[in-house]
């Protein structure tokens, strides 16, 4: 799971699609984020309806996920979970994921909570299944 946070001053955000996993006041549909960490990029998150593609930037091993988020108008931030989707042994998950953007383009920010989880081919035993901190990583969104 995933948790994004964002401002209800976001009038440079756009409306919702309506679609599952938008919300009705802002559509991440047809957009990509960008996950980093310092200034190495650890993920690319592609999304699509209510279902995200994810990929791990190393070892371009793509995931599958469903999001939902939820927009707090009153702190400039959005709440976004994922779970994996059905793609057997393999998942990543992030949860209680909070993004504070930058300005009222909610185009930029930085995490400053949450937790990521993953299992696939080419991590390093103390990645795979184990939680991992999100905060001070930073996140950018573009368009798809």
């Amino acid at each position: 799971m995933f948790s994004v946070a964002l401002t209800e001053i976001l009038a440079g955000c756009g409306g919702g699609s309506g679609r599952s996993g938008d919300d009705g006041q802002f559509s991440l549909s047809g957009r990509t984020a960008f996950l980093s960490n310092g200034s190495m990029t650890l993920f690319s998150l592609q999304f699509t309806g209510s279902d995200v593609n994810i990929i791990r930037i190393g070892n371009q091993f793509p995931y599958k996920g469903v999001y939902t988020y939820a927009v707090r108008p009153d702190h400039n931030s959005m709440i976004l979970d994922i779970k994996a989707g059905e793609d057997g042994d393999t998942y990543c998950t992030m949860s209680d994921v909070s993004i504070v953007f930058d300005g009222t383009e909610c185009d930029s920010g930085s995490i400053v909570s949450g937790t990521c989880r993953e299992f696939g081919p080419h991590l390093g035993p103390a990645v795979q299944g184990e939680p991992q901190s999100m905060g001070g990583w930073s996140f950018n969104l573009s368009q798809s």
